[in-house]
């Protein structure tokens, strides 16, 4: 599924307590969502405890794309709501 914003997408990941994702091609092109795009904002945003990214790409490949999401992202995801 698609997410209104990288808040909303925070909060379902820190719901499920994940720290990682991967996430493929095929995924891309068969459900036409927005997570691939959210992650890679994700890879840019600053955290609110830090100006560090609060995702960072682990692994790139051709087939899909290993995301981890740091702990500080469910500060950020609770804090706009």
């Amino acid at each position: 599924r698609s997410f209104a914003s990288t808040a909303d997408y925070l909060a379902f990941l820190r719901k499920r307590d994940v720290g990682y994702v991967i996430i493929y091609r095929a995924y891309d092109d068969r459900y036409a969502t927005n997570e691939h795009a959210l992650l890679q904002e994700l890879t840019l945003a600053p955290g609110v405890a830090s100006e560090m990214p609060l995702a960072e790409t682990i692994a790139m490949t051709d087939e899909y794309d290993v995301y981890r999401v740091r702990p500080e992202a469910a500060t950020t995801a609770t804090a706009g709501r």
